[in-house]
């Protein structure tokens, strides 16, 4: 199809009749105003997020405190259990050493696993 298809758009072209589409314009702003006003009276999104710091600080803080508590009281338990926490939530012998070394698994230890040497 052809950019030239012989529709006649003029008619549609705002700049055709200057007069006619400054009245468009007027009108419809006139028509907006008081939608426009009222949206202008509240709250932006800046000022709703606003409200919600203090609330979602002290929310934070208490679930940190919480946090810590047990934390704190599930490594005293943790700790008397005989071969230590990798043994007490149950991972397998290789991924128990993996963190008992600090480190993370070789190749060779992901292909012992793989292959099902290491069990």
């Amino acid at each position: 199809m052809s950019m030239d298809s012989g529709i006649d758009l003029s008619s549609l072209d705002p700049s055709a009749e200057p007069e006619r589409w400054e009245r468009l314009v007027r009108a419809i702003t006139e028509r907006a105003a008081p939608e426009l006003a009222r949206r202008a009276q509240q709250a932006g999104v800046l000022t709703i997020l606003g409200r919600w710091v203090w609330p979602t600080l002290a929310a934070a803080t208490l679930a940190a405190l919480i946090s810590g508590a047990i934390l704190a009281t599930a490594q005293q338990r943790v700790s008397d259990v005989p071969g230590g926490i990798a043994e007490a939530i149950g991972l397998p012998e290789p991924v128990a050493s993996w963190i008992e070394e600090n480190r993370g698994p070789t190749g060779a230890d992901l292909l012992a696993v793989m292959e099902g040497s290491i069990q």
